[in-house]
């Protein structure tokens, strides 16, 4: 090998290192807890309650398709001063998450 391919190599070799450096930086962490704060954050309003308590019922991992928006969406399950709703919560890959409500029904269960 000469030096010519060596350097070329060498380049190539740091280049594919810094990508994958990047890949691993930019990971995401578990938004799960960003999706229970953001429903627990909605829950408060639409309850007029303080104490709510939070359950994830299912999460959707989103579509691989390379067109598709990176995200989770995680159904979530709220409780607090005798009701209850589920939410909708959908959260990007770096934990920034929205609450929607599924319907306008809030339950009582007292």
């Amino acid at each position: 090998m000469n030096t010519q391919s060596f350097r070329a190599a060498l380049l190539a070799g740091a280049i594919v290192g810094g990508f994958a450096g990047c890949a691993e930086q930019f990971k995401s962490p578990d938004p799960a807890p960003a999706a229970k704060a953001a429903a627990q954050e909605r829950a408060r309003s639409d309850l007029n309650c303080e104490k709510i308590t939070t359950e994830i019922v299912s999460t959707d991992e989103g579509s691989t398709s390379v067109y598709a928006v990176d995200r989770r969406e995680y159904r979530v399950a709220v409780r607090g001063c005798g009701k209850r709703t589920t939410y909708t919560v959908a959260c990007t890959k770096f934990s920034v998450c929205s609450a929607l409500a599924e319907r306008s029904i809030i339950e009582r269960t007292e």
